[in-house]
């Protein structure tokens, strides 16, 4: 569900605090398909109302179908 960031593995080496890892520093840190999928966004909810706004009441009707 959740990893730590590779750049904070990379400094905890670099920090010694991390034993029997050794970093290739010429290789690029890569993101995981996961962190790239929860990082996704949504295009942004329009300001303005689009349609007609009903009259009376009952003349439009949102529900969830389940």
């Amino acid at each position: 569900l959740g990893h730590i960031a590779p750049e904070a593995c990379q400094k905890m080496v670099k920090d010694g605090l991390i034993e029997g890892i050794e970093l290739d520093e010429s290789e690029t840190v890569k993101t995981c398909n996961s962190c790239k999928y929860a990082k996704k966004t949504r295009k942004p909810v329009k300001k303005q109302w689009e349609q007609n706004q009903a009259e009376n009441i009952g003349d439009l009707i949102h529900s969830d179908v389940w």
